[in-house]
C-alpha cells in the first residue's frame, strides 16, 4: 500500500501522472475512485469527470479535518455538496503547485499550511491594578507591572506579526 493516493478520472490521468513525477520519492498510487474508509493522504483531481461521489463526502471531510486532503480543480465544475467551502488548488495551476500542496499534506498533516488560519482576536484590554492598601507601593508591585506590560506588548506584537 502506498502513502499517497491520487484520485483522478481517466480524463485527468495525465495531470495525475505529472504530479506523481513532480513529487519524486513519494510512494504514490493513482486510482479512478476513492476506496471506502481511505486513510492515506489523498489528492482529489476534480473536474467534469467527477472522480468522487456523494457517498465519498464523509471520507473526504474526515481526510480534510486531519489535513490529509488536497483538492486540485481542473475546471470550474462545482464541488460536491459539503466540499464547496474547502480550499482548492485553482484550475489552471501547474502540476508543481499541486505537488507542493500534496507534499505539505503528506509530510506535515494538519499543519498551518493545510488548515486555514483563524483570524486573530481583539487586542487585550489593559487595565490598571488597584492601589495597594495604605497608598504604599513596593518594588515588587512595580516589577509585576513591568512584567505584565512586557507580556502584553509581546502578545500584541505576536498578533500583529502573525
Amino acid at each position: 500500500m502506498s502513502g499517497v493516493l491520487i484520485v483522478a478520472d481517466v480524463v485527468d490521468a495525465g495531470f495525475a501522472e505529472e504530479v506523481r513525477k513532480t513529487t519524486r520519492g513519494l510512494d504514490i498510487e493513482i486510482a479512478g475512485s476513492l476506496p471506502a474508509g481511505e486513510q492515506r493522504t489523498v489528492l482529489l483531481v476534480w473536474s467534469a469527470a467527477q472522480p468522487a461521489t456523494a457517498a465519498d463526502v464523509p471520507t473526504l471531510i474526515d481526510l480534510w479535518s486531519r489535513g490529509r486532503l488536497v483538492i486540485a480543480r481542473r475546471d470550474d465544475t462545482p464541488l460536491l455538496p459539503g466540499l464547496g467551502d474547502l480550499e482548492t488548488v485553482p484550475a489552471g495551476a501547474p502540476a508543481r503547485e499541486t505537488a507542493f500542496k500534496l507534499l505539505q499534506a503528506t509530510l506535515a498533516p494538519g499543519s498551518a499550511a493545510t488548515i486555514p488560519k483563524a483570524m486573530p482576536g481583539p487586542a487585550p484590554t489593559v487595565t490598571s491594578l488597584p492601589p495597594l492598601p495604605g497608598g504604599r507601593t513596593s518594588r515588587a508591585a512595580a516589577w509585576i507591572g513591568a512584567i505584565v506590560l512586557v507580556l502584553l506588548l509581546a502578545v500584541g506584537a505576536g498578533a500583529y506579526l502573525g
